[in-house]
């Protein structure tokens, strides 16, 4: 039954406790040598056990795992990390209108930011700073999602403001006001000036504050006209504008009604004069607000409706793609 080199094949192992080194063993079909357990005759190499668990002990790790096909397939680093679902809720508000009015191109330009296809670490050209400089963001796989709700408050804000209408809130007291005449020497003279309420008008300029008010009579003399369509300007007007921005505090120059926008006014040039102002005696010729009624009773809403979409977007061709916009309902 024994022999020098071999146990005979009838000899039960069932007492067999321990047996020299083995260079190798096939169980079966298994096939043990060295550290390699392989499956023989096309047969799938199978793990079991009487518990739940099958357990790697010594927190070691598996490794060398193929990328998962089937949905029971255990999961690469790899493949979770460049595959899982990105979900994210992102303020659109100001972001740049593509041609069909919807912020996907802004949009994808942040997702990239936020997490770059390529990924990067320590060694790409963009690596974390700080404590966390040894931290990588992973790469992204074709077919990785990212699902985006976006919310647009829309130009300022998203509010909806009630317009208040103060015509007939203002409650006016008559004064009196003595005009004087406040006689003014002539600077210049501009035929044709442009005036963006008023259109071409006659700009007078006076050496001097002139104090006048639009809606005042005034009274020219003393002109001559040089090239111009009259000899001079002399007589009645009524002042169109009586203050410029850029003359403040000191106004110096009024507008009255003489259309000079005609083609003879062109090289028109006038020499000094005097201006004065048709004299008013008081007699409540002359009203200012004296308040305005309580405007508490205004009627309408403010409103806050921000535009909300959930946009989704995939990784292909090593680089984020908008793919389409999900139907979002909300319940109030």
């Amino acid at each position: 039954m024994l022999t020098e080199t071999a146990l005979g094949g009838s000899v039960l192992g069932s007492s067999l406790t321990s047996v020299g080194t083995l260079v190798n063993l096939n169980v079966d079909d298994v096939n043990i040598n060295g550290s390699t357990i392989t499956s023989q005759n096309a047969q799938s190499l199978k793990l079991s056990s009487d518990t739940a668990a099958i357990e790697v002990l010594s927190s070691k790790r598996i490794t060398g795992v193929g990328t998962p096909i089937n949905a029971s397939d255990v999961a690469t680093k790899e493949y979770t990390d460049g595959s899982t679902i990105i979900s994210l809720q992102l303020d659109v508000s100001g972001f740049t209108q593509n041609t069909v009015g919807n912020n996907y191109l802004n949009t994808r330009e942040v997702l990239q930011s936020l997490y770059p296809v390529a990924g990067y670490g320590s060694g790409s050209a963009e690596p974390p700073l700080g404590v966390f400089v040894n931290s990588v963001i992973p790469a992204r796989s074709d077919g990785a999602l990212a699902r985006v709700l976006t919310v647009d408050y829309g130009v300022g804000g998203g509010f909806t403001i009630p317009t208040i209408d103060f015509s007939g809130l203002k409650n006016f007291t008559q004064v009196d006001q003595t005009i004087t005449v406040q006689q003014r020497t002539i600077q210049s003279v501009t035929f044709g000036a442009q005036d963006p309420n008023l259109g071409t008008t006659t700009k007078i300029t006076t050496t001097a504050s002139h104090f006048y008010e639009g809606a005042q009579q005034v009274v020219i003399t003393g002109t001559t006209v040089v090239n111009g369509v009259t000899a001079n300007i002399d007589g009645n007007y009524t002042i169109q504008a009586a203050e410029f921005p850029a003359e403040s505090p000191n106004f110096v120059s009024f507008t009255i009604n003489l259309d000079t926008s005609a083609a003879g006014w062109g090289g028109a040039t006038c020499t000094v004069g005097t201006v004065e102002r048709t004299p008013t005696v008081g007699a409540a010729n002359k009203q200012v607000i004296e308040e305005l009624s309580n405007a508490s009773n205004v009627t309408g809403s403010i409103t806050f409706a921000p535009t909300r979409k959930l946009l989704q977007f995939g990784v292909n061709g090593g680089a984020w793609t908008f793919d389409r916009e999900i139907t979002l309902t909300l319940t109030p």
